[in-house]
């Protein structure tokens, strides 16, 4: 057993036949604080330093995390938390990771780790990516837990229309089923381009994680970054994605393409065909969508999907 009294310098090997550093050698550290608050109790903050070590370092940060929150004790059995995570990153913008977490994952003595597990997901992804160094200056993060579960099913979806003409806007009633209460009403929407083409289309309705994670299959310079700047902008997709708010997504047709290492977005309809029939290049498509956002109360689970035509003459449309 041992007590730290100071620091008097860094350790850099341990082998069997010495250990070895360098006396008044100061030991670059990653600073985290965190602040936990439950119910109407006192908040906590703990500041924590990180050794920087590649591979240990993600799971360190989730484990100081969770520890915070073990801190306070017993939890309730239902809670919804509040959670917000800052990862400063040294001469790029800061990843901010805002979101409400609630349900069954958050009950029992996994909670705590379900409920940072996308903040060690990230941290992972910027520390251990194999495209170059990304420095991490410092985390800091803020969990405010209440009791009683914010959670609402998405039951069903009714569209306002089946036929559309390109610019219209779609708009659907979403119904959702809260935890515990009764079945409550939403209304989305999201406009066509006005460039839409003719045809048959289907909408996905879910929550906004649930569309960062198909942003992220649409777009392969994202899902599969080759840069630094196309991970961070991966990385800012799914932290920016709020599990409270309710989204209906459109996908439209392709919109560009990749080739290598270079995302040609924004191209002619004919141009991504005849780039994307070479398949000898390793030209990917970048599929594009409409997406509207609604914000809720509630932190939403499920999805559905519903049809529809795009017709430039809608009346024509019917009469057929």
């Amino acid at each position: 057993m041992g007590t730290p009294l100071k620091t008097v310098g860094a350790i850099n090997a341990d082998v069997s036949t010495c250990i070895a550093g360098w006396l008044d050698r100061p030991v670059d550290l990653l600073p985290l604080k965190t602040t936990v608050k439950e119910g109407n109790g006192p908040a906590r903050t703990y500041n924590v330093q990180i050794v920087r070590q590649k591979q240990m370092m993600p799971n360190l940060v989730g484990a100081v995390l969770t520890n915070s929150v073990d801190m306070e004790g017993d939890l309730p059995e239902e809670m919804t938390a509040r959670l917000r995570v800052k990862i400063h990153i040294a001469d790029r913008p800061t990843v901010v990771l805002d979101d409400i977490h609630s349900g069954s994952n958050l009950t029992g003595a996994r909670g705590p780790q379900a409920l940072y597990g996308q903040a060690v997901m990230l941290t992972n992804l910027l520390a251990n990516n194999p495209l170059g160094k990304v420095r991490i200056e410092k985390v800091e993060a803020e969990t405010e837990i209440t009791p009683g579960r914010r959670t609402a099913e998405i039951d069903s979806v009714e569209p306002e229309s089946e036929i559309y003409s390109p610019g219209d806007t779609v708009k659907a009633r979403v119904f959702v089923k809260p935890y515990k209460s009764v079945r409550q009403r939403i209304d989305v929407s999201v406009q066509l381009p006005a460039d839409l083409p003719e045809g048959s289309y289907t909408a996905t309705v879910g929550d906004e994680l649930n569309n960062a994670r198909q942003e992220l299959r649409d777009n392969p310079q994202y899902n599969a970054p080759t840069t630094i700047d196309n991970l961070m902008k991966a990385v800012n997709i799914v932290a920016t994605a709020r599990r409270s708010t309710i989204v209906i997504r459109i996908p439209t047709q392709d919109v560009g393409v990749v080739l290598g290492d270079a995302a040609l977005p924004d191209l002619p309809p004919s141009m991504v065909q005849i780039l994307g029939a070479g398949r000898k290049s390793g030209s990917q498509a970048i599929t594009g969508a409409v997406v509207g956002r609604t914000p809720t109360q509630w932190v939403l689970q499920g999805a559905d999907t519903f049809r529809f035509t795009v017709a430039r003459n809608k009346k024509l449309s019917v009469v057929e």
